[in-house]
């Protein structure tokens, strides 16, 4: 999780690529609050985290097929990977 605040901080500068792929390879944990805190982190990283765009789309591609037990999680967890790509995009 020290990725995640890392990739919050105003300075998106302080990121390197290996903190974005690490935070990447967090899209895919079971926990869907990790997934979307790091959905959450590289938006906030915005054009600093191009590199995530694929893996994003599909992170939400997977979210849309309801791979949880709880539509309500599914649903906020779009939201939140949509608007991490229009921070990025």
């Amino acid at each position: 999780m020290y990725l995640i605040k890392l990739a919050s901080e105003k300075n998106p500068t302080n990121v390197s690529d290996e903190d974005v792929w690490e935070i990447v390879g967090l899209l895919e944990d079971r926990d869907i609050s990790v997934r979307t805190s790091a959905a959450a982190a590289l938006g906030a990283l915005g054009h600093r985290a191009t590199s995530a765009v694929p893996a994003l789309e599909r992170a939400l591609k997977s979210e849309e097929a309801g791979s949880t037990s709880s539509r309500r999680q599914d649903l906020g967890a779009n939201v939140i990977i949509r608007h991490a790509l229009e921070r990025i995009r």
